[in-house]
């Protein structure tokens, strides 16, 4: 892994990381079980913070805000690997006011498993503090039966503009339905989507499965065999994707 790194970072042309020179400040504190922190885009310079039980919070001027920006606890399952997963502002935020939220959100009938839900909401009109929790859309719906573990857990858009959500592949130990393999389910992949176009969404015409006449395949996949991509980034040079 060492010499993995300092490989990469000469190919890249700097000098590897020496982790002796890291030092750590705390920023905030009175976080409940923090998973994610992003920014909106919009020079605001506020720090958006996920937390998994449900709400999203502001760190503004270095102060963490009282009232959370989105309060959604009331309609997520969490606990262990589920809960508020996700949080992703749409590239047109500072002019939109759309952002992107991904939750495990309890199934009828089932104790353990969940339903992903990917949902649109907005900004207040009143207070850029505040989501409009009244707003709330949801695009996409996943079926998680069974199993608590494995839900994936990332929202990020890429430069060509589409929103990708990683997902995992339903849990238990080694996917014995062998979800990420197969292509007629969403779950042990990356989607990719056109928020911009189409009722809830569009699809791209370079989705790899695009032009697949199969109708058992869903068009959303760009990636498949996916154990539990967790979290993903894109590279701001290359454009690559890691997870």
């Amino acid at each position: 892994k060492g010499l993995l790194s300092r490989v990469m970072a000469a190919q890249k042309g700097f000098a590897p990381l020496d982790p002796a020179r890291i030092s750590f400040q705390e920023t905030a504190s009175g976080l409940t079980s923090p998973i994610f922190i992003t920014n909106a885009g919009d020079g605001s310079d506020r720090i958006f913070i996920v937390e998994q039980t449900g709400t999203i919070r502001i760190l503004k001027n270095g102060i963490l805000q009282a009232a959370p920006f989105l309060d959604i606890h009331t309609i997520i399952r969490s606990g262990g690997e589920q809960g508020l997963l996700a949080l992703a502002f749409h590239p047109s935020y500072g002019t939109n006011g759309i952002f992107f939220v991904v939750y495990t959100a309890p199934r009828v009938g089932d104790a353990t498993g969940s339903n992903l839900i990917l949902k649109k909401f907005s900004v207040s009109a009143a207070n850029p503090d505040l989501a409009n929790p009244d707003s709330g859309v949801a695009l996409l719906s996943i079926s998680h039966p069974v199993n608590s573990n494995h839900n994936g857990g990332s929202l990020a858009f890429g430069t060509d503009g589409y929103l990708y959500w990683s997902t995992g592949d339903g849990g238990s130990s080694g996917d014995p339905l062998n979800n990420a393999q197969q292509l007629n389910n969403l779950l042990g992949k990356v989607l990719r989507i056109d928020v911009n176009s189409g009722v809830p969404y569009g699809i791209p015409t370079s989705n790899p499965f695009y032009s697949s006449s199969d109708p058992t395949i869903k068009k959303e996949i760009w990636a498949y065999g996916l154990r539990n991509p967790w979290r993903l980034s894109f590279d701001k040079l290359t454009h690559d994707l890691y997870i």
